[in-house]
């Protein structure tokens, strides 16, 4: 689901406003897996299911969910049904609509099928709508996306700017965002706002900005579309025709004189062509490739169950679904079957990983499939050197709460300056500051004790299998009396509360961008525990939104990716290591060139995807480099990734990048408009200077390169739901010359000197890295403005590597002149502060 469900007029979301104020809303659709309804209490909504009989709701739900009037049946065998949210309930749930078609193969064969509806109940409405403004080559722009929007308790102000990518954007008044585009506006970009109705309610909003085409020539572009997904198609002119379009696996509307919305058919996949004229010879022709990756929606629903390795497990299957009565006739051989939809299974030894599984329904009219997955893993501590600080007299509590049954924590070694206890998940600890109600290990330090004290743990789960855990703890006396957060604490820019701060928590920022709730009481990036409200809203992971808003305003912002650079690497608790499920897709290491001197630049191209297993509805993506520390000049190190790659669409994509340890590089990228895309291609580009401390490698006699491998690792990935998973690892092997050739001058005098010349980052903030491979010597650096005009001089230079400081250029285009004495060359950079 995503962004589009919230916007599209003919999508899978309902918008959905009080029936005494604006009426009911009529939605029609090819029955989709899914329909959202955000309601205010009370309120009413309308919306067809097409069906060959009377389509009926599956309910199991023990509150007042609502009321759903009987289905009228209108043409071509469409269904209207009305449903009214109730009036004593604020929350979410979801139900299902069973209706009937008729498929062509097996021969005009009966089936049975299911739209789940999900049902978000408030005490207001507000639902935002994408606003897609064009750029016309002003100073700036004011826009007012309320205008679109639908609210039941307005007027609505607008609250704040959440994120801006490339320009910047202002609150001009209660209605109007001013947009300020760069310099160098390359005519995409996009803005993330927040707006509060008059009881203080919020929501939150995209605006995309777009500029035209000056393109004169036909083109054709390809996209992959996900069936789960509606996909913006963006027109390259203003008020372009709709000529053709083949293939029939989706339908278009027209969202603005700059955007139509491509909207798959559930349960098809292929190819459509699709071609848009501005009717003076400009063609802009479209190849969709289509997935099938929709869902079912059943009432037969999936399972997901953990255990330790190598330790039986048994479930229940039929605990979730929405139906009763029906028997299971088939399970996966592997599954002891135990009667009444309990099942017990017993991981083959020592395996670590996900074991995937079915059981089959017969309800009395279909025979429906349930999906189990079972994750066995042990979630041992990862073997680190923990480090913790302490208040004489204070508990430190380290919670440990993880998925399997029967683990536990066993003292080796008792701390010789405090008391040391752990207690399970079954445990309520009550502490001065509070109850402790999760699995946790608690040190108390003596009181006036100051300096550091140390333990060891073991760490066990059924069966005998441990890992020892050592524990040192820096207790200092205590800056005050006040009372401690003890227990579902947030640490500033541990999103994900997993224990540790890393760039997974950069990809929840992204996805929940604008999402708002309670502010904290502190207001702090400070690495501390701190005390929040609940918000209403949680993580896919079943984690709190509070995490998210790492720095307590109450918001989801850009600012908040502040707590993850400055916190990086810190941790408040033990860390599981743990294993994610993995997809086919790969990332790929593309380098430029696979023989590199000492002193050149190395460029490798970072590529997510391939055209046989392309990467279905991402929304997010982090993983770690790493490169042998000896073979790389870190203070040249960049990573980019591309603002016109497929995956950001040409708007650009929040980034960052960041070098814990020489060698060892961590990067980030995500979307923040909740659009997941799908697509394969190079997205980003990684660049380095190449040293020659080969110390510590062996070489064989007579060996002139030295192979060194790239590695990629810690990958996860966010798809449209924001659950987490990996890809699989990835290398690359570049080898490094050590002993020169006996013609190397000719080789290189082959090269142009554009060949040989990098310059990074592109665009640069304050500092360009200009640089020559080969050997070579850069004679002088010139750089000249958009209107021929010289900005910069360097002169009698003789260096492979220079650092020009552009700090003082302003935004926008330049051209750089290079010349190493004997050629000249130019290329084209931009600043961007």
């Amino acid at each position: 689901m995503n962004r589009l469900s919230l916007i599209s007029t003919f999508g899978r979301v309902v918008s959905l406003l009080v029936g005494v104020l604006f009426g009911s809303i009529v939605y029609a659709q090819t029955n989709p897996s899914s329909l959202d309804f955000n309601l205010k209490q009370g309120s009413t909504a309308t919306f067809t299911i097409e069906s060959t009989s009377t389509p009926y709701p599956v309910i199991d739900l023990d509150f007042d969910w609502g009321y759903l009037s009987q289905p009228t049946e209108s043409d071509n065998g469409e269904y209207e049904i009305m449903y009214t949210a109730p009036t004593g309930y604020v929350g979410s749930f979801n139900f299902l609509i069973e209706y009937t078609g008729t498929q062509f193969f097996p021969f005009l064969t009966s089936y049975t099928r299911y739209t789940q509806i999900n049902v978000n109940v408030s005490t207001s409405l507000i639902e935002t709508k994408d606003d897609i403004v064009l750029y016309e080559g002003q100073d700036y722009i004011d826009i007012q996306p309320s205008l679109n929007d639908l609210y039941s308790d307005g007027p609505l102000n607008i609250e704040h700017i959440a994120y801006t990518q490339q320009g910047s954007a202002s609150i001009q008044d209660d209605m109007t965002v001013r947009y300020t585009p760069p310099a160098d506006f390359a005519g995409r970009d996009i803005i993330n706002y927040i707006v509060k109705d008059e009881f203080g309610n919020k929501g939150n909003g995209v605006i995309y900005i777009v500029s035209e085409s000056q393109n004169t020539l036909s083109d054709t572009i390809y996209l992959i579309v996900s069936s789960e997904n509606d996909q913006y198609l963006f027109l390259p002119k203003r008020e372009m025709s709709l000529v053709s379009h083949t293939g029939g696996n989706g339908n278009i509307t027209l969202f603005n004189e700059m955007a139509a919305i491509f909207s798959p058919i559930p349960g098809r996949s292929g190819k459509d062509e699709v071609v848009y004229s501005d009717g003076n010879g400009y063609n802009r022709t479209m190849i969709i490739r289509i997935i099938d990756n929709a869902p079912d929606a059943d009432v037969v629903k999936d399972d997901n169950v953990f255990t330790s390795v190598g330790n039986s497990i048994t479930f229940n299957v039929s605990e979730n679904d929405l139906i009763s009565g029906g028997s299971i006739v088939y399970s996966s051989p592997e599954l002891i079957d135990l009667g009444d939809g309990t099942f017990q299974y017993d991981p083959p030894s020592g395996f670590v990983g996900f074991k995937d599984f079915v059981y089959r329904v017969n309800t009395g009219s279909q025979i429906l499939t349930g999906n189990i997955q079972v994750k066995i893993d042990n979630y041992f501590p990862k073997v680190i050197n923990y480090e913790f600080d302490a208040y004489s007299g204070k508990p430190l509590v380290l919670n440990y709460d993880v998925p399997i049954d029967g683990y536990s924590f066993n003292i080796l070694s008792s701390p010789a300056y405090g008391d040391l206890e752990y207690f399970n998940a079954q445990a309520s600890v009550n502490l001065e500051c509070g109850n402790v109600d999760i699995a946790s290990v608690i040190y108390t330090p003596i009181e006036s004790f100051q300096g550091q004290d140390e333990f060891d743990l073991q760490y066990c789960v059924q069966g005998g299998q441990c890992k020892v855990v050592k524990v040192k703890v820096n207790v200092n006396l205590p800056e005050g009396g006040d009372c401690v957060c003890v227990e579902n604490c947030v640490w500033p820019g541990d999103t994900d509360a997993n224990g540790i701060v890393d760039f997974s928590d950069m990809l929840a920022i992204g996805y929940y961008m604008g999402e708002t709730g309670p502010t904290r009481e502190e207001i702090s990036t400070a690495w501390s525990n701190q005390a929040s409200d609940e918000w209403f809203i949680s993580q896919v992971s079943g984690t709190n939104l509070k995490h998210v808003d790492s720095n307590g305003d109450g918001m989801v912002t850009d600012a908040d990716t502040a707590s993850v650079i400055k916190n990086f690497g810190a941790y408040h608790s033990f860390i599981p290591s743990t294993i994610q499920v993995l997809k086919k897709s790969p990332i790929i290491l593309i380098p430029r060139t696979t023989e590199v001197d000492s002193g050149d630049v190395m460029v490798i191209d970072i590529a997510l995807g391939n055209d046989a297993s392309p990467v279905l509805d991402i929304h997010g993506l982090t993983f770690q480099m790493r490169i042998p520390p000896g073979l790389i000049d870190s203070a040249s190190l960049d990573v980019s990734f591309h603002d016109d790659s497929w995956l950001s669409d040409g708007f650009g994509i929040m980034q960052d990048f960041i070098q814990p340890t020489e060698g060892v590089i961590n990067s980030v990228l995500t979307r923040t408009d909740g659009l997941p895309k799908s697509g394969d291609g190079i997205i980003g580009t990684t660049t380095f200077i190449v040293e020659d401390e080969v110390n510590g490698f062996r070489l064989k006699e007579g060996d002139t390169k030295l192979p060194f491998d790239i590695d990629i690792t810690d990958i996860l990935a966010y798809d449209s739901y924001g659950q987490a998973y990996t890809l699989p690892l990835t290398s690359a092997q570049v080898y490094l010359n050590i002993q020169e050739e006996e013609e190397p001058e000719v080789k290189l005098s082959e090269r142009s000197l554009n060949d040989k010349l990098f310059v990074f980052p592109n665009p640069a903030k304050d500092a360009l890295q200009v640089h020559l491979n080969g050997k070579e010597y850069i004679h002088y650096i010139r750089i000249y403005d958009m209107m021929g005009r010289k900005v910069l001089d360097q002169n009698n230079l003789r260096e492979e590597h220079r650092q020009v400081d552009v700090s003082g250029l302003m935004e926008g285009l330049y051209i750089l002149e290079v010349s190493d004495g004997k050629d000249i060359t130019t290329q084209k950079i931009k600043i961007a502060h």
